[in-house]
C-alpha cells in the first residue's frame, strides 16, 4: 500500500513527491511532459522570476491563459512565494479584464498572447495604449501597478529591467 504524503503545504508536497518519485510523470499537456523533479525545477525558476519582480507574500497575481502546463507552473510558483492567484476567465472581454485587474488589487498579470479567438495582448493594448513595452518582444503589457510578466510558450519576460515606458 502506498504511503500518504506527509507535507502540509503545496510547495512542500511538490518537494516531497520530487524526492520520492523524481522520474515519474507529474504533468502532461500541450505536447510537454514534466516529471516531479522537472516540475519542481520549473516552478522554482518561475518563482525566482516573480521574486525578481518584487512579488511578495500576499500579493495578488492574475493568470490569463488557456489550459496548459505554464498555467500550472505559474500557479504553483505564486503559491511557493506566498502570493494569491487570481484566475481570469479565458472568455473575458476587455471591459471585464479592466474591472478584474483594477478591483482585485492584482499586482501582476501573467498572460499568454492569445487563446482560441481571444487576443489578450490586443485587449491590453486597448485598455492602456501607452503601457510598458517589453524589450524582448515589443508587446504592450499592463497590470494595476505597472509590474508585468508575460509567459507564453515561446517567450518568458521575467526581469522588471526589461520593461520600458513607451512614449
Amino acid at each position: 500500500m502506498p504511503m500518504m504524503p506527509t507535507s502540509r503545504t503545496i510547495p512542500r508536497l511538490l518537494d516531497e513527491l520530487a524526492a520520492k518519485h523524481p522520474e515519474r510523470d507529474a504533468l502532461v499537456g500541450g505536447g510537454e511532459r514534466y516529471t516531479y523533479a522537472s516540475l519542481r525545477d520549473a516552478v522554482r525558476a518561475f518563482a525566482k522570476g516573480l521574486s525578481a519582480l518584487r512579488v511578495a507574500k500576499g500579493d495578488k497575481v492574475a493568470i490569463l491563459m488557456g489550459n496548459k502546463p505554464e498555467w500550472i507552473i505559474a500557479d504553483l510558483a505564486i503559491c511557493l512565494i506566498g502570493g494569491i492567484m487570481v484566475a481570469v476567465n479565458t472568455w473575458v472581454t476587455s471591459r471585464e479584464l479592466q474591472h478584474i485587474l483594477r478591483h482585485s488589487d492584482t499586482t501582476l498579470l501573467i498572460a499568454s498572447d492569445r487563446y482560441l479567438k481571444y487576443d489578450y495582448f490586443a485587449m491590453l493594448e486597448e485598455l492602456e495604449p501607452h503601457a510598458r513595452r517589453c524589450r524582448c518582444c515589443g508587446r504592450s503589457c499592463m497590470s494595476a501597478r505597472g509590474d508585468i510578466v508575460i509567459r507564453s510558450r515561446s517567450r518568458t519576460c521575467t526581469r522588471g529591467a526589461a520593461m520600458s515606458r513607451t512614449p
